[in-house]
């Protein structure tokens, strides 16, 4: 689902390229939660906050739809954004998505795609990966950016204490880009299944 603009949950013009995501398929409903934010809190309509929008560009695997309202996998659970036919708010597109393997569980989502510890020469403390406060869980889908390997840039200077430039580190670790929420973030390749797009030109996103 491909994000166009610009129409409000009540179906109303507004000035803006986003839209709010609710926790049911009502105007009235509360907005979701984003706990990389507000902890428990619920997101509000503030300009500066984001953790209930969805915007213009952005790509997002459809959850459900409900009359006018469509559902989306956003931060790990369905948000739902008004999305009447005679006015669509979304367009459907062709991208590949990705799910948790099955028999993986809840999958860890991170802001960083690093190199495996192996991957450090000596002299270089790995960077451990700390995930964000997220799980994508069975069932769930989302859509795939990149695919690389986990990268660390060791820059203690231009040179560090013994002469050597700085440099960047590759592993072998394969990572998959997500739209998680208003973000980016990261999942080990090995923890999910992609789906690529279907050969009968029909979306799946």
């Amino acid at each position: 689902m491909h994000l166009t603009d610009l129409r409000a949950a009540t179906g109303g013009p507004h000035g803006s390229g986003a839209v709010g995501l609710h926790t049911r398929p009502a105007s009235g409903a509360p907005l979701v939660g984003d706990p990389g934010l507000h902890g428990d809190a619920p997101a509000s309509t503030g300009v500066n906050d984001t953790g209930a929008r969805a915007s213009t560009g952005q790509q997002f695997a459809v959850a459900g739809r409900r009359g006018d309202w469509t559902a989306i996998w956003y931060l790990g659970r369905k948000a739902w954004f008004h999305n009447p036919a005679a006015a669509l708010t979304a367009l459907p597109d062709d991208g590949a998505t990705l799910s948790p393997r099955p028999g993986a569980g809840p999958v860890r989502v991170y802001g960083r795609a690093l190199p495996e510890a192996s991957a450090y020469p000596e002299g270089v403390e790995p960077e451990e990966p700390r995930p964000l406060p997220y799980e994508l869980r069975p069932g769930q889908r989302y859509v795939v950016g990149d695919t690389m390997p986990g990268e660390h840039f060791h820059a203690p200077g231009l040179t560090d204490e013994t002469g050597a430039a700085s440099r960047v580190i590759r592993g072998r670790t394969l990572w998959h880009q997500i739209q998680v929420g208003h973000r980016t973030g990261y999942v080990r390749a090995a923890d999910v299944t992609v789906v690529r797009p279907r050969s009968d030109g029909q979306p799946n996103v």
